[in-house]
């Protein structure tokens, strides 16, 4: 036991007074135009990028090294190494800060370096329109107003870009990425990281699960890959195509096409051309689509909601499971859906919907034709015109419709087990357990079916 305490007072001694060294590291090289420059060897440092006009790539670094152990901080090594390779095509500088192996293995050594800290900062300058590539990793690194293809490639930094023309790739998982003002051809991976990205010029594709992204005034298209995320994306010009499992998703302000696939997400959508949304067990809300794109709006989904108002373009829906809501929609309505409160006010176009166990409410619907078939609930259809064709089947529930005058054709009401109400002068027959009702009005070819079982039937004109 005594053995032990003298070890352990020994080990907070030499804590108390800790081994402290500044070192500069410097080196250039020259450079020719097109030569690669590559960067490696950096680990958990603070360093800027310089872009410069000369063909010249320095290097000016500080390093602090800390050390419970000043034997141990006397050996750390540092330097630089600057190479050409054989095709003299990429220049490499390989910044070695690490310490150096004492051999052999003691008891002590457990705890003699107990604590260290290490501290590299400073810049490299490089020329600016030569190609970039480094290996950063867990640092710092800034560069602004470089012109060259750019990549790179590490994990667990904050990066800052600025005014960086031709950004190529991003590799930065579980780190901090922000590019503003800059260009390229961009590949982005940035798992469980923070993204945030503005005024862009040129296409993006990210891969970035587990992560936040915010995308805003992107000049051309955006491919999106996030899982479990919060994404924001504002202001786009150019076709969007966004994967989010799990995510929460904002999209405001797209001049083009969005494709949007999810599941179990939040998603929010403001003024687009155009719109494909795949995404069960979801909420979404879509508001504002100016059709502009020539596509129909597309919505797959189930056990979820669905908002979609103030749009134009035809649209087809295919939601079981889920509250509908349409609001202010000009153009052709196709439906499909199970065990719904579907709502639609103010649509303009043709309606087909096929549902089953399903609430209908359509109110100020303008369409030349309707055709629904439903089961179990009710159909209630309020027109703002006389329409050319209506047909209507519901299996244990009623139809209502009621419409302006001006219809020209044939009726033909049949309710089994049910009644019907009609302000329209029709024949009306009672076949057993049938109510049923036909006509003519005006001399046009139009045509009015409404068939129920167990459900009664309204129609009215006003």
């Amino acid at each position: 036991m005594t053995t032990i305490r003298f070890i352990l007072v020994s080990f907070l001694c030499v804590a108390i007074g800790y081994a402290q060294s500044y070192r500069e590291l410097k080196g250039s090289m020259e450079t020719t135009a097109g030569q690669r420059i590559e960067i490696r060897g950096l680990s958990g440092a603070n360093v800027r990028i310089i872009p410069w006009e000369k063909n010249e790539v320095n290097v000016r670094l500080e390093l602090r090294v800390e050390s419970s152990d000043k034997e141990f901080e006397s050996k750390y090594d540092s330097k630089i190494d600057f190479s050409v390779s054989p095709s003299k095509n990429v220049v490499n500088v390989v910044v070695h800060v690490e310490d150096v192996d004492e051999g052999g293995f003691s008891f002590w050594k457990l705890f003699k370096r107990f604590y260290w800290k290490k501290d590299v900062s400073g810049e490299i300058y490089v020329p600016k329109s030569n190609p970039l590539t480094s290996d950063f990793k867990y640092g710092t690194l800034t560069l602004e107003n470089f012109d060259g293809e750019l990549n790179l490639n590490g994990v667990s930094n904050t990066l800052t870009l600025r005014r960086c023309s031709a950004i190529q790739t991003i590799e930065n998982n579980y780190g901090k990425t922000t590019i503003e003002q800059s260009g390229g051809n961009l590949k982005l991976s940035g798992s469980s990281s923070t993204i945030s990205i503005a005024d862009f010029d040129g296409k993006i594709t990210a891969d970035a699960d587990y992560s936040t992204v915010t995308i805003s005034r992107a000049k051309q298209g955006i491919s999106l890959n996030d899982k479990s995320g919060k994404i924001k994306l504002e202001d786009i010009s150019g076709n969007l195509s966004l994967d989010g499992d799990y995510s929460t998703i904002t999209v405001k302000e797209v001049k083009g096409f969005v494709d949007l696939n999810s599941t179990s997400a939040t998603i929010r959508v403001y003024n687009v051309e155009g719109i494909s949304v795949d995404a069960n067990y979801s909420d979404v809300d879509i508001i504002g689509v100016s059709g502009v794109a020539g596509k129909r709006i597309s919505v797959k989904g189930q056990s979820g909601s669905l908002l979609l108002e103030d749009a134009n373009g035809n649209v087809r829906i295919d939601n079981p499971y889920s509250n509908i809501e349409l609001k202010s929609v000009n153009g052709n309505v196709e439906l499909q859906s199970k065990s719904s409160q579907i709502i639609a006010n103010v649509v303009t176009g043709n309606w087909d919907s096929r549902t089953e166990y399903c609430s209908l409410k359509l109110r100020n619907l303008t369409a030349k034709t309707i055709s629904m078939t439903n089961k179990s609930d009710g159909i209630e259809l309020r027109m703002l015109n006389a329409p050319d064709t209506i047909n209507i089947q519901n299996e244990y529930g009623s139809v209502s419709v009621r419409m302006p005058v001006g219809f020209s054709g044939n009726f033909e009401l049949d309710s089994e087990y049910g009644n019907i109400s009609t302000n329209i002068p029709l024949k009306r027959k009672s076949r057993s357990s049938n109510e049923y009702a036909t006509g003519k009005i005006g001399s046009g070819n139009g045509s009015i079916i409404i068939e129920t079982k167990s459900g009664d039937i309204e129609v009215e004109t006003e």
